[in-house]
């Protein structure tokens, strides 16, 4: 099995196991929502004993294929993913619409068991630039997500932005704000490989890419409808791959 194989699997087993703890956690709030109802612990087809097995499994494994298979780097990005996502991010989600900004971190941290896994360090700028890029994309993401199912998240005790600022403006100007940050780690990311007009060329090419997102957050932020999150949400969907692809690319050129 090839070392990609290896931090794939590793990070894969720390994520689910993360979002197994959640589900654990939120087992009696996700009856009351329509889209989580069917998850296997308010469905009644799992037990909270087995769910637990299952989730310490994926855990303990995941960060020990880190660990060993790379080193202590990778293995502590997954365990403070872990435990930012379980232990803060979660219990936060009923209490604060802040949980927002903690699950983006959380989200994003996965980039740095990647990056470091690679042989790059925890202080590396361009590490912390894709985890920014990461980061600021699941505000437009999310926000457009969390418009769509306000009700829901409103009737299971949930707070989000969409259900303190029910008017929709503050999702909407997190998304602009989202979008903005994004384009900005792209540009910079762009320029820390030599050659100028390789990094104008890039640099443009994630202006591009961004736009869409950008557009679509505007919009949303004049009129917070149901149409105009879904466009957000669909274009929020092209701009990651699209905007990672040029950063890449960039790179190897």
């Amino acid at each position: 099995m090839t070392e990609m194989a290896w931090l794939l699997l590793g990070t894969g087993m720390v994520a689910a196991s993360a979002g197994a703890a959640n589900q654990i956690w939120e087992r009696a709030i996700d009856c009351h929502m329509p889209r989580t109802a069917v998850r296997p612990l308010p469905d009644k087809r799992m037990n909270v004993f087995a769910a637990a097995i299952y989730t310490a499994f994926l855990g303990i494994v995941g960060t020990a294929i880190l660990y060993f298979v790379f080193d202590a780097k990778p293995a502590i990005a997954g365990v403070t993913t872990w435990l930012l996502y379980v232990l803060v991010y979660t219990p936060m989600k009923t209490r604060t619409s802040f949980n927002t900004t903690v699950g983006a971190i959380a989200g994003a941290l996965p980039v740095m068991i990647g990056y470091t896994a690679a042989g790059g360090g925890h202080i590396d700028a361009t590490g912390w630039l894709l985890f920014g890029i990461l980061a600021a994309w699941q505000y437009p993401h999310f926000m457009a997500i969390a418009w769509l199912y306000r009700r829901q998240y409103a009737a299971a005790g949930f707070c989000m932005s969409t259900t303190v600022d029910p008017s929709g403006k503050s999702a909407g100007w997190q998304s602009i704000a989202g979008s903005f940050a994004i384009l900005a780690c792209g540009l910079a990311l762009c320029m820390i490989p030599e050659g100028v007009v390789g990094g104008i060329i890039a640099s443009i090419a994630v202006a591009s890419v961004c736009y869409p997102m950008l557009r679509a957050s505007l919009h949303f932020f004049a009129s917070p409808d149901d149409l105009m999150a879904r466009k957000l949400l669909r274009s929020s969907l092209l701009v990651l791959p699209a905007i990672l692809i040029v950063v890449t690319i960039r790179s190897l050129a």
